[in-house]
């Protein structure tokens, strides 16, 4: 065995520099390794019925993430701040405001998500 100071050939490994943060985060975040994450879960998930199938996911799966990417069209985040009894209702409010106003550009979009949240909210208060 080498002495402490000396790592042998085969540490080359532990001699590998990690990634810079920005490379990390991009690995993490970025929508096309999202995506691809998501599509290889995807590829192994279990069929409803299976003994191991689990319907829901979490904020921090790649599932989850890529639904995100299609918040206008499915409102994933938009149910994650609207209490139960009023998420079918927001996802069709803001599906219908989108329509209405003829939405197409991304801040068209939201300004509608958001016109919805804030309705939403004044009906509970």
């Amino acid at each position: 065995m080498p002495p402490d100071n000396q790592l042998s050939t085969t540490d080359n490994k532990a001699l590998e520099k990690p990634k810079p943060l920005n490379e990390q985060l991009r690995i993490a975040y970025d929508p096309k390794e999202v995506l691809k994450r998501a599509q290889g879960k995807l590829n192994g998930l279990k069929k409803e019925g299976d003994e191991e199938y689990e319907g829901k996911t979490t904020a921090q799966d790649d599932l989850f993430k890529a639904m995100t990417l299609s918040e206008f069209k499915n409102g994933a985040l938009l149910v994650t701040v609207i209490p139960e009894q009023y998420k079918t209702f927001g996802i069709d409010l803001m599906g219908k405001l989108q329509e209405e106003y003829g939405c197409t550009t991304p801040s068209e979009k939201a300004t509608a998500e958001l016109a919805t949240v804030n309705y939403i909210r004044t009906l509970e208060i």
